[in-house]
């Protein structure tokens, strides 16, 4: 099958897996903000929790999808997978115990509510396992496996969110415990079904390998590290808010920027599972270069057609079609919701714009330009979020992709010419 329609039919494979999951987002953004399911603290508490189970996940296992791309289609026999498959597994759960440990502080000493952090520790142990098998089924195509187990996955936390809209209202515990059982229930399948990649088996003396696992984290650590420096700049200015005492629009921004987040993902993420693969495997032989080259830029093209009209809509009547969403409460003004949607936009295209970086495995010089927008993204927030509140922040988030874009793309282009 061609390079061309082999993208086709997988990202037309992967619309559902994004879709669901979307859906429930919407959903669950639905009921928090415009039928008030929780009041506007509660709703900064979620916020705050959410942010920091997602730079813990990024942290914890982020790397993995990654390396089981890169590094899967290398091997010759079943055998040299499944030591990989072991090795790895040993990495994951080492990572998965410090970040879990890291994660209940962090959200005890914030929320002081034990339950609540219990909570969030084994959503992040769940959602981790899951991950992981979704890496394995994305790098041997077995898209139809993750489409069922998302399924299960974002019906029970639809069913959850209305279940706490109906009788837990105003209950952030109940939020958080109906979001673990999706995952657990999902896990529980996978685990049934007999799909689980995820060694249980911790024999080190007869599978672990030292040596082998440094090969895995010279090139998965590095870009562990560049996801929790890019989770820093998107959505670390959250974590200030919270720590800063700040609460002035804070719903307004984040449910907008989430609402947005997840409506882009019906486009953007099938696009990415399924071209991801392909370029890795792609980038092996050099004579190949043109097609990957040729995926590239059709993929930045399908992202800015579809984004650039919606920016233009949501400047003259996007007050007009959120408020159906998320309430008057959490309006947002047209000018920022342009931005936040142009920021997301770059965010998008920069997973492109690297992948000449990543395709030779030079992560370590993505994590440096990552953590240098980091550093400047985080200084700049906490020298204006507190006088300009979110306004600042969505400048300063746009500002900061926009460097990540042309630092990333200076080196990416010297491997794949995307743009003439």
């Amino acid at each position: 099958m061609s390079v061309n329609k082999t993208f086709i039919f997988d990202t037309l494979k992967y619309i559902p897996i994004k879709v669901l999951p979307a859906f429930a987002g919407v959903l669950t953004v639905f009921f928090l903000t415009k039928q008030s399911l929780l009041d506007t603290a509660s709703y900064v508490n979620y916020t705050f929790i959410m942010a920091a189970l997602l730079i813990f996940a990024q942290i914890v296992g982020g790397w993995v999808n990654s390396s089981v791309i890169y590094y899967h289609s290398s091997f010759d026999n079943d055998e040299e997978k499944k030591y990989f498959i072991i090795n790895i597994s040993y990495l994951q759960w080492f990572f998965l115990l410090l970040g879990s440990i890291g994660l209940f502080f962090t959200i005890f000493i914030a929320i002081q509510s034990l339950l609540i952090s219990l909570f969030i520790v084994l959503i992040l142990v769940f959602q981790i396992f899951l991950n992981f098998n979704y890496s394995f089924f994305q790098a041997k195509r077995e898209i139809t496996r993750q489409i069922n187990a998302t399924f299960i996955q974002a019906l029970f936390q639809i069913v959850g969110i209305i279940v706490c809209y109906f009788f837990f209202k105003g209950s952030l515990d109940a939020v958080f415990f109906f979001l673990l059982l999706s995952y657990a229930v999902t896990s529980v399948f996978i685990v049934l079904q007999k799909k689980n990649l995820m060694h249980f088996d911790f024999n080190l003396k007869t599978s672990f390998d030292i040596t082998f696992c440094k090969k895995i984290l010279s090139y998965g650590l590095p870009i562990c590290l560049w996801f929790f420096s890019t989770q820093l700049y998107q959505i670390g200015d959250r974590i200030l808010f919270k720590y800063f005492n700040f609460t002035d629009h804070v719903g307004n921004y984040v449910s907008f920027r989430d609402l947005a987040v997840g409506l882009s993902g019906f486009i953007s993420m099938p696009l990415l599972f399924a071209s991801h693969p392909i370029i890795m495997q792609l980038s092996k032989n050099e004579e190949n270069k043109p097609d990957i080259e040729s995926l590239l830029r059709k993929n930045i093209l399908i992202l800015t057609a579809i984004f650039l009209p919606i920016i233009v809509i949501s400047y003259f009547y996007g007050e007009d079609l959120i408020k159906y969403i998320v309430g008057e409460k959490y309006l947002l003004n047209p000018v920022l919701m342009s931005v936040v949607l142009f920021t997301i936009l770059l965010g998008c295209i920069s997973i492109y714009l690297q992948k000449g970086i990543e395709s030779k495995g030079n992560t370590m010089l993505m994590l440096k330009i990552s953590l240098l927008v980091a550093c400047i993204s985080i200084l700049l927030n906490i020298i204006f979020i507190k006088k300009h509140g979110i306004v600042s922040s969505i400048y300063i988030s746009l500002i900061s992709h926009l460097l990540y874009c042309l630092g990333i793309y200076f080196y990416s282009r010297k491997i794949f010419k995307i743009f003439f």
